[in-house]
């Protein structure tokens, strides 16, 4: 990660000599940033270029290359990824590389030929091989993160690492919240000269596939469309002689020798300065300064070289990440005493991912970590177990060889680091080191470690080294543990619980939110020593059942994916794995999305002002006086002027389902604040860096709150406040036995969690004449935001003209929460008359908007020896936030009492008001929590009366109800093959303490309903016969366009090529519904079917009448239609009257495995096995693609992502650097995934089912997986532990570790 931050103000020039500046030494002036993108020379004045001006703004904003996107502005989302050719300066050659824009200061780029989507291929042109292979293999759905994946896959091919093994390893950086992973890696994977189709799966036709040799290209089997090979044909060669100093900007030198740094040095003595190399610390450390002037080091050559000799190794310090790990691995390969260097190679790997490699350096790591001591760099952990010496130079006549810890307090003013130097170890000693993170790529460690001992023939131990990262700013070494273990036998039982007491009261991590509880870091800290005494252990030396806990848990290379359904060719189009519609243009990155939309004249940008405050603080004033003085602020409009306006201060529209109170657009002066961050105004500016400074500088004073905030239901019950806990309804119980021999008692918890949409909320509002406003929002819900504007600034509905196009990603977030930025940016719109883009940052994003409600279920349940339920007493508490609008006891209960006999159920639900953004939808919205409840009640079943879960299940089960349940459930437990694993693995985990595994089955009802409007126009057209679909769903990669031009052709019986969906708005579709629930699809396909209905009986009329032949062609048909005055346009309405359809079910089983790492919390989900009633499906490919990435997300839900607030109530995990969904390698390792043939659903037209939301409550299997993996630790760690082990949030690894039940006087040899 890694810029070189040197920094400093400091005037104490220790050790520098005085050399003045070298005479000969000239700067070569240059007004000009010369580079090539796309093939093309640009030349760029940098009179008015900064430093902070990236790469992702000059390309998008600039030359209005939109096909790159961006999100999070850290390097953490991959959206930004573009590839660069760079010439190396050591070797003179050129390499391409894939970058992070959103990173790339725009004036490092000089000399550089950069590459983004939009020169690969376009839907006129043709599509490149990689982009045609992403939409071939169906891996796109949203398509925001697209183009960033076929960047980095683009960069791959230039660069030759196009194995499957080294494909699947390198998308890290690229985070997707749709796809699930899996479609995206087998389509590239297709791509290798080692692709095997038993790896790829069964989709599509994998047996004719053609493999790209793209370095091979007398062997290519393709016939593309274009050359693979993208031509850069310009050279450039603009060094000056020493230096060039562009001019202008900001004093920003590119210098070609250390020389002209220290020339630079001593000539600005007392200025403050920035060496610049990856720059990718901006990405961690927002608050960085603005310096004086800015050095850029990147070709300077003295800084890339390497050297091997008897004595050490030498790196230069200026070498990338990734070029220190290709000179590693080659070192490591061809010398005995640097063969260490592997393991070195395998934990850099786990450093960030390889764009922020790509770039970031070697001594720029060390850099972040000299400047934040807290920052668990894993390069200074490398280089001190080692005892590695850092070499700074000074300019002068001597170097000044430094131990890394010494490094740290050492002056670096004016002084950089020129090499770092390791050195050879032999047999003698024994290293490892240790990573522990929250996701398998691309994450910070919440601990590393590294170990080294030397020891002669008798074991004893003459020299050790215990580093670690993570603990605290100034802990390093573990000295007293380093001292006792001198001249002992390490392979001892009582030495080993001597070192580990020693170890355990030494290390003391510091308490910082949002890091782990220190005592978790410190227990960890202990077992990772003993882990890597069991990996030096000699086998005779340990016993078989701890053998296992020495070794890492490793992923294998490579995944594999099982695509199983069947399809009825006789109905296609219907049925067919149809290639998505938008697919080709979100590869191309031609799809436009809000923020991709051109500037106006006079265009602005909004911000929200928000309040850092407690809950209950009182906002005493705002103060924008001198903000409002800045050139380019344009305004600051709060509650006020909405009053000014007449209006409601509400971001709400009355409705049904989701409104129960108002929300506040903005806090009033005098107020009591709702939740930390809610927003008290919104500032305007001309561009959105300027606006979101402006925000930032407003005054907002408060009056402190008397009280904590309360956050949690469990707080909430503590208080005993009748004004925060109310009881909703009693569901009694019709026959309840309470004469049974087991009675259990027991809590669940689930916990906020982030949408991660990769598109954030954004609206885009353009006045026009006579007071209309053309409004383009990232919105699942037009009514709602017509409505919700309409109210809150009393402008007329009729004068709102709304249109959406598509969604970069949503997952409910976007049914009522963009309506907060869409009614912010029309008020500042009308106030100033001016367009007003609003794209609310990742951390406000997070800050501000509500999340996936929280639930709490307290329960008893009483059962016989069979586990069939006599009584179950439940208590669900829905904690909803500061407002009560997100009620979803409807879908929870659903979901709880969906599958097993009910009888004996008695449930009061509660909804509990805490100091949070209000909860909103999300995926599943009380599915998800409902689903998780009652099957962690049935499992809890199963641990009390020692029985297989799925036996409990059984014996409960309401076959009456739900008869394909049960069939489904025992297809599932032969395909699975689950008796057979379940007992391998009981004896697995008998024969190992460390290493555990974990199987388990869920199965789900999942209930549908039919609730509200949804309407369809088709339009067909005179001159050539195509046909034009407008429907008031909004595609945001679940597939409803295709899957509606699917149906049309079906019903019109014409090609499919003949339909064209166009972009909903609410002209044509007004008063609808949301597209939510999972069931908007199935609705537009009903409203379809009525108008094909009608228009085909016009037209078939008319035929009759013209006395047409039988076999006259569609477009005769539809020309005589017209001739003769026939309408060739039809609007239906789905409105769930007593004709329509009202409810359907889905069901769905999953067997997921787990193994688990019980000295870290590390698990692997190795194999998912999932089968999903589709109905019949309309379009397979779609719907497993829908499977594989709702199950991911859910899996995530479950395992990795954790929501955590200060005291105060603040989010602290507000970022990608804190807060992870799923990357490529967390995903299982075996996915197989089927559609049950066989299962139609009666009560839609085509037979198809929902499949974008039920999945996810599958997911819920991992969890339960991995407790089961538990249940033999807890009992071995201690005989009268319960095996049960209660959730109460995510099972993240420091709650694998803690319920593992870790105590460091069982580890023994």
């Amino acid at each position: 990660m890694d810029v070189m931050l040197v920094a400093l103000e400091d005037s104490n020039l220790q050790e520098i000599e005085e050399v003045d500046v070298d005479d000969n030494w000239k700067l070569v002036k240059s007004d000009v940033l010369t580079f090539i993108i796309n093939g093309e020379k640009k030349t760029v004045p940098t009179i008015n270029l900064t430093p902070e001006m990236t790469l992702n703004e000059y390309l998008r904003d600039t030359l209005h290359l939109t096909g790159t996107k961006y999100m999070c502005f850290e390097g953490g989302c991959g959206a930004c990824v573009v590839a660069a050719t760079i010439r190396n300066p050591r070797t003179n050659v050129k390499e391409t590389h894939a970058v992070n824009s959103c990173l790339v200061a725009l004036l490092s780029c000089q000399n550089w030929e950069i590459t983004t989507v939009e020169h690969l291929g376009n839907q006129y042109d043709g599509l490149h091989d990689i982009q045609q292979k992403i939409v071939t293999f169906n891996g796109t759905q949203c398509g925001f993160c697209t183009p960033g994946m076929v960047m980095n896959m683009y960069a791959l091919q230039e660069a030759d690492k196009t194995k499957m093994a080294e494909i699947e390893n390198s998308f890290g950086g690229n985070m997707c919240r749709c796809t699930g992973y899996r479609s995206i890696l087998t389509a590239f994977k297709s791509m290798a000269p080692d692709a095997n189709p038993a790896v790829l799966g069964i989709i599509p036709d994998i047996e004719e596939l053609r493999l790209c040799s793209k370095r091979n290209k007398e062997n290519c089997q393709n016939d593309c469309q274009h050359n693979c090979e993208v031509k850069l044909p310009l050279e450039m060669n603009l060094r000056g002689d020493n230096l060039e100093d562009l001019k202008d900007a900001q004093n920003w030198y590119k210098v070609q020798t250390t020389r002209d740094i220290f020339n630079l040095f001593r000539r600005n003595r007392g200025k403050t300065y920035q060496l610049v190399a990856g720059n990718t610390a901006r990405g961690i450390y927002k608050e960085i300064s603005q310096k004086d002037y800015y050095i850029d080091i990147t070709d300077v050559k003295e800084l890339k070289n390497y050297q091997l000799n008897t004595k050490n190794l030498k790196l230069g310090g200026g070498m990338s990440l990734s070029e220190v790990m290709i000179v590693l691995k080659d070192v490591a390969g061809r010398d005995d005493d640097f063969k260490y260097l592997q393991k070195f190679v395998e934990h850099l790997d786990l450093v960030a991912h390889i764009p922020v490699r790509n770039v970031g350096t070697l001594a720029g790591n060390l850099s972040i970590k000299h400047a934040y001591n807290e920052f668990a760099s894993d390069v200074f952990l490398l280089l001190e177990v080692v005892g590695a010496k850092i070499i700074v130079d000074n300019g002068g006549l001597f170097k000044k060889s430094l131990l890394p810890r010494d490094y740290l307090n050492y002056n670096m003013n004016q002084k950089i680091i020129l090499s770092v130097e390791l050195p050879p170890i032999d047999d003698s000693y024994k290293l490892e080191t240790y990573k522990i993170m929250p996701r398998a790529q691309n994450a910070h460690a919440y601990l590393n470690a590294g170990f080294l001992v030397k020891m002669n023939k008798k074991n004893v131990v003459s020299s050790a080294t215990f580093v670690y990262g993570g603990v605290a700013p100034n802990f390093i070494h573990a000295k007293n543990s380093e001292a006792f273990i001198k001249g002992k036998q390490l392979f001892d039982n009582g030495n080993m619980q001597k070192l580990f007491g020693k170890l355990y009261s030494e290390v003391h991590p510091e308490d910082k939110s949002p890091d782990p509880p220190p005592e978790f870091r410190r227990r960890l800290a202990v077992s990772l020593m003993y882990k890597f005494i069991l990996s030096i252990t000699p086998e005779s030396a340990v016993s078989k059942a701890n053998k296992s806990g020495g070794s890492k848990l490793k992923r294998p290379d490579v995944s594999t994916g099982v695509q199983d359904y069947k399809t009825n060719k006789s109905m296609y189009p219907i049925g067919e794995a149809v290639t998505k519609l938008e697919a080709p243009i979100q590869a191309t990155g031609e799809a436009e999305y809000i923020t991709d939309m051109p500037d106006l004249h006079n265009q602005c940008y909004a911000a929200f002002v928000t309040g850092k405050a407690a809950a209950g603080s009182i906002l005493r004033s705002i103060d924008a006086t001198e903000v409002l003085k800045m050139e380019g602020v344009e305004g600051f409009f709060q509650a006020s002027d909405i009053d000014d306006v007449g209006g409601v201060n509400s971001f709400l529209s009355p409705n049904p389902i989701f409104y129960r109170e108002d929300e506040e657009i903005f806090l009033p002066i005098g107020q009591p604040i709702k939740f930390y961050y809610e927003p008290v105004g919104v500032v305007v500016a001309n561009s959105r860096r300027l606006a979101q400074q402006a925000a930032g500088m407003i005054k907002v004073t408060f009056e402190p709150s008397a009280h904590s905030p309360i956050l949690t239901t469990k707080e909430a019950m503590e208080e005993k406040s009748k004004e925060r806990i109310h009881h909703l309804e009693t569901r009694v119980a019709k026959k309840q036995n309470h004469n049974v021999p087991h009675k259990i008692k027991g809590v669940f918890e689930t916990d906020w969690k982030y949408h991660y949409h990769m598109e954030l909320q954004v609206v885009n509002v353009i006045p026009g004449d006579n007071g209309y406003f053309d409004i383009y929002p990232s919105t699942q819900w037009m009514d709602n935001v017509q409505y919700s504007i309409q109210r809150a600034l009393n402008i007329p509905a009729h004068k709102l003209r709304i249109a959406v196009k598509r969604l970069g990603g949503s997952f409910g977030a976007k049914i009522t929460r963009n309506n907060w930025t869409s009614v912010a940016a029309t008020l500042a719109a009308m106030k100033l008359n001016k367009p007003v883009k609003f794209m609310i940052p990742l951390v406000d994003n997070m800050n501000v908007m509500g999340k996936r409600n929280c639930y709490r279920s307290e329960y008893e349940v009483g059962v016989d020896k069979d586990g069939v339920i006599g009584f179950l007493d439940n208590n669900l508490y829905n904690n909803i936030g500061a407002y009560q609008n997100a009620m979803l006891e409807g879908f929870v209960l659903e979901l709880y009492e969906g599958t097993y006999r009910t009888d004996a159920f008695q449930t009061d639900t509660f909804w509990v008001r805490t100091d949070n953004p209000a909860a909103t939808m999300m995926r599943a919205p009380g599915s998800f929590e409902g689903c998780a409840i009652i099957e962690n009640i049935l499992e809890h079943i199963a641990y009390k009366i020692d029985k297989d879960p799925i036996d409990v299940r059984m014996a409960n089960l309401n076959t009456e109800a739900n008869p394909l349940l049960k069939k489904l459930i025992d297809d599932c437990l032969e395909w699975s093959e689950y008796r057979k694993r379940r007992a391998d693995i009981e004896t697995f985990n008998k024969e190992n303490r460390w290493r555990k595994k974990g199987i388990a089955i869920v199965p789900m009802t999942f209930g549908m309903l039919f609730v509200a409007p949804y309407n369809v126009q088709v339009s067909i057209f005179h001159a050539d016969g195509t046909i034009a679909i407008s429907h008031c769903g909004v595609e945001m990669g679940q597939g409803i366009n295709t899957k509606t031009a699917q149906a049309a052709a079906y019903l019109f019986k014409v090609d499919i090529s003949m339909i064209e969906i166009w972009p909903t708005n609410n002209f044509v579709s007004p008063n609808c519904f949301a597209t939510g629930g999972a069931v908007t699809t199935e609705s537009v396909l009903i409203a379809l079917n009525s108008a094909s209905e009608k228009l085909l009986s016009r037209i078939n009329e008319a035929a009759t009448s013209a006395k047409l032949p039988s076999d006259a062609s569609w477009l005769d048909r539809v020309r005589n239609a017209f001739d003769n005055g026939v309408s060739l346009t039809e609007n239906q309405h789905f409105s769930n009257d007593p004709n329509d359809p009202t409810t359907f079910k889905v069901y769905g089983v999953c067997v997921s495995e787990v193994e688990v790492d019980i000295l870290t919390g590390a698990h692997i989900v190795q194999r998912v096995d999932l089968l999903e009633d589709a109905g019949n499906p309309l379009n397979p490919a779609i719907d497993i693609g829908q499977c594989e990435g709702a199950f991911v997300m859910g899996m995530g839900n479950w395992t990795i992502e954790d929501i955590v607030l200060n005291e105060e109530g603040a989010l602290t995990t507000n970022s990608t650097w804190w807060y992870k969904i799923p990357g490529a390698k967390d995903i299982p390792v075996d996915f197989r995934v089927k559609l049950p043939d066989g299962v139609p659903n009666p009560v839609t037209p085509f037979r198809n089912k929902a499949t974008s939301e039920p999945p996810i409550c599958l997911s819920f299997a991992v969890p339960l997986a991995i407790k089961h993996a538990l249940k033999s630790a807890r009992v071995q760690s201690d005989a009268k532990a319960d095996p049960w082990a209660v959730m109460e949030g995510p099972t993240t690894i420091q709650w694998i570790f803690d319920n593992a039940l870790p105590d460091y006087k069982q580890y023994k040899l």
